[in-house]
């Protein structure tokens, strides 16, 4: 029978289906079939006994209704061979006994969402009944859908079952045999293994409710009358709803680049002893490591880059990580972890919303890192439901150093295109493996390196990194000098006394290294270069420039990017205060600047404690900085005047204490906190509305005694409704008759702390605020 189970609508035709099946080669169309469908014992239903013939396909069909409750026994089977046939059931009543509809259209969601299902039923008032999942019947054990469970339900287990679980009480059952399993494990299924759980749901009032939630899967909900054992059976008054889909639809993005080539050098046998020894290494000068860089970068809903310190984590799971090899994970501020299979290291994005990463290992040694968002179902581990990215499988294999890397540097040792004249520029080549990493040949080892320096339209002197003179180099000219490497690297340092380029020209002794070629070009000694770190000599907000040292003015834009002490991506307007605010307190602001392509970046580097004090200001220009956008009209006239007074009282620059400046902030923050929102007041006849300007302020109104100036007539008004912000006025007595144009209701109240009356004037039936709505401040 392809129809076991199906529910018949008094008067409506149901149709009932068997398939036959054939031998390979031979028509399925044709073939003569009977449906036997049994009457009652009544005689109500009579009993139907028909052939039919098969379609093409091997289907024969037969419909049929009835007028009558019932539950009929429908048997099918090739005509002349009754022996092999097949059964299924048709239950009948005036309506359907059992249904089930999800509450939303959308059935593909997210991971970590839910799904609600309604169930209906006309079995029983009260009581409950049972949900498997489509996918999960007659499976596998390790085939069983684990990623969906149900959130409102409970699951009992095959091997704690009464011997005849439909005659349970719903309480009964839940107290007896409610399975003790974790939340993600409340899933229904039906195992070849004769392994199988089934789920419950209450039924109260013919109603009944469950939620499902999952990440990464598909199920579809079968609800069922409960069986003598809870098992689903095909042939069981049931109901199927329409599958459900969880997937990864994060409105977040997490991707991960991989750098360089997948087969990286191991770490030197050496080198490792060092780092498996070590919690942290000098990224500027550890060498011989190796290893394949990663950076991952986290964005928001609206595509931007998440804000720095957002954690993200690393993962490598233990089927993709080599057991007998350490692998090490090096942050950006070069701290070291040993990786361990399925164990998550912890990582902060930067102020681009990136994290970047180093894995290092022993040779024949490999790791395929998981980068993920831990945003799922349980914290701080790897679930279906986290927003996650697998980076390329990284092999660690024997260096190749056959190359070298010429880097020009500041003195603060970021790259750099130009500086200004007098400016120190270092030109450092490296060897290095097969992903750029610093490494020293094993073969070659160490080697000679000739720089030639070559100075365009003016002179420049070239030393070593001690300091010790080199060369002189004439504009138009050019020299050599050589420098003995030291682990794989050699340096020499480039200055200019006035505007002007020069090329620098690296060979070295070893043939395998590349000879590479660079520039830097000198500004005069007033332009800043493509980077400078300095002190803020002048903000000037309105032409939007800034000077750092003795440097000419930089211009800066809202297309610019700023960022505070900590790396906060900031406004331009608060990078503006911040500077602005720290130097009216007699501080010092260093400010990084950085050229770039589209935008360029001023970085507050730190703002520095006054020589003459060891206070920290931080903290009181922060308070400062809060209470500045401000509106006084938004407020109580007194709790305005209490901020206003703290401000001014509290005026503190570097001469001050610590404690002085601590009580000043301190100050500062109470009376910001103190302030209570001014209220507008409108009337709808004797309705007055209470209305905060500040929304999210408390409101508190209380009323003094209401009175009315026409006589005998009396007044009172009801309880201030907080939800609402209503006060309804009420006349106590029918006198209300007598009132006439122009007589008035005061109403004496206290708002937020300050105290008013209200004046209600009657005009041509209607009482209204005099003067209109009125703000009480």
């Amino acid at each position: 029978m392809s129809t076991k189970s199906q529910q018949g609508v008094l008067g409506k035709q149901v149709t009932v289906k068997a398939q036959v099946t054939v031998e390979d080669g031979q028509s399925k169309a044709g073939i003569p079939v009977t449906f036997n469908i049994a009457g009652d014992a009544t005689g109500l239903t009579e009993p139907v006994k028909v052939e039919v013939v098969t379609d093409a396909n091997g289907v024969a069909s037969y419909s049929y209704t009835r007028y009558v409750d019932n539950t009929d026994y429908v048997t099918a089977y090739a005509t002349g061979a009754p022996a092999k046939y097949d059964a299924g059931y048709v239950y009948w009543s005036d309506a359907e006994q059992l249904t089930i509809k999800a509450d939303t259209k959308d059935l593909t969601v997210a991971n970590g969402k839910t799904i609600e299902y309604d169930i209906d039923t006309t079995l029983f008032k009260n009581g409950y009944v049972l949900v498997a999942f489509k996918e999960n019947l007659n499976v596998e054990p390790d085939e069983v859908e684990d990623g969906a469970y149900l959130t409102d339900a409970f699951v009992v287990k095959s091997d704690k079952l009464s011997s005849d679980v439909n005659k349970e009480s719903y309480s009964d059952l839940k107290e007896d045999y409610a399975a003790d399993v974790d939340a993600e494990d409340v899933y229904p299924y039906q195992a070849k293994s004769s392994d199988y759980q089934y789920a419950v749901v209450e039924i109260k009032d013919y109603k009944g409710t469950f939620t499902v939630s999952g990440a990464n899967a598909s199920i579809t909900p079968i609800v069922y009358q409960a069986t003598s054992t809870g098992k689903w059976s095909a042939t069981a008054l049931q109901a199927e709803a329409a599958t459900a889909k969880f997937e990864e639809k994060s409105s977040m993005k997490l991707t991960v680049e991989a750098k360089g080539v997948q087969n990286a050098a191991a770490i030197d046998a050496d080198d490792h002893t060092t780092l498996r020894n070590n919690d942290t290494i000098d990224l500027a000068t550890a060498y011989n490591l190796g290893g394949r860089d990663y950076v991952a970068t986290l964005k928001d809903e609206d595509g931007d880059t998440v804000g720095k310190g957002t954690k993200v984590s690393v993962v490598v799971p233990e089927d993709k990580l080599s057991a007998k090899k350490s692998v090490y994970l090096i942050d950006a501020d070069g701290n070291v972890k040993l990786v361990d299979a399925d164990e998550p290291i912890e990582l902060s994005t930067d102020k681009n919303g990136q994290v970047s990463f180093t894995l290092v290992g022993e040779n024949a040694g490999y790791a395929t890192p998981t980068v993920f968002y831990d945003n799922g179902k349980k914290d701080g581990e790897l679930d279906k439901s986290d927003l996650q990215t697998v980076g390329e499988k990284v092999y660690f294999k024997a260096a190749t150093v056959t190359t070298g890397a010429l880097s020009v540097l500041d003195a603060d040792s970021d790259a750099v295109s130009s500086v200004g004249a007098g400016e120190d520029v270092h030109f450092v080549y490296q060897s290095v493996d097969q992903n750029g990493k610093a490494y020293v040949s094993p073969s070659a080892g160490e080697y000679e390196a000739t720089f030639t320096v070559s100075a365009k339209t003016s002179d420049v002197v070239v030393t070593d990194v001690d300091g010790n003179e080199l060369a002189t180099v004439a504009a138009g000219k050019s020299k050599v000098v050589t420098i003995d490497s030291k682990k794989g690297k050699a340096e020499v340092v480039v200055t200019s006394a006035s505007k002007g380029s020069a090329d620098v020209k690296v060979a070295t002794t070893s043939p395998k290294l590349t000879t590479i070629t660079k520039s830097v070009k000198f500004n005069d000694s007033s332009i800043i270069g493509s980077k400078y770190t300095g002190l803020v000599t002048d903000l000037n907000t309105t032409k939007r420039t800034i000077k750092l040292d003795t440097k000419e003015a930089l211009k800066y834009s809202n297309s610019d990017k700023f960022f505070d002490e900590d790396d906060n991506d900031i406004s331009r307007s608060k990078f503006e205060t911040l500077v602005t605010n720290a130097i009216n307190a007699g501080l010092d602001v260093k400010v990084k600047f950085e050229e770039g392509k589209d935008a360029n970046t001023f970085t507050i580097v730190e703002i520095e404690k006054g020589a003459s004090t060891d206070a920290n200001l931080t903290q009181y220009l922060l308070a400062k900085e809060a209470v500045t956008g401000l509106t006084a009209t938004d407020y109580t006239s007194s709790s305005w005047a209490d901020l206003q007074s703290a401000l001014t009282s509290n005026d503190v620059t570097t001469a001050n204490t610590q404690a002085e400046v601590d009580a000043a902030t301190t100050s500062i923050n109470n009376a910001k906190t103190a302030l209570k929102s001014a209220v507008s007041v409108s009337a709808n006849n004797l309705t007055l509305t209470f209305d905060t300007v500040v929304q999210d302020a408390a409101l508190t109104v209380n009323v003094g005694t209401v009175s009315v100036d026409t006589e005998g007539a009396s007044v009172a008004a009801g309880d201030f409704d907080s939800e609402t912000g209503e006060l309804v006025i009420t006349f106590t007595d029918a006198s209300s008759a007598a009132v006439a144009n122009g007589d008035a209701i005061s109403v004496p109240v206290t708002v937020n702390g300050e105290t008013s009356t209200l004046k209600l004037v009657y005009n041509n039936s209607v009482w209204s605020l005099e003067n209109g709505p009125v703000t009480i401040r």
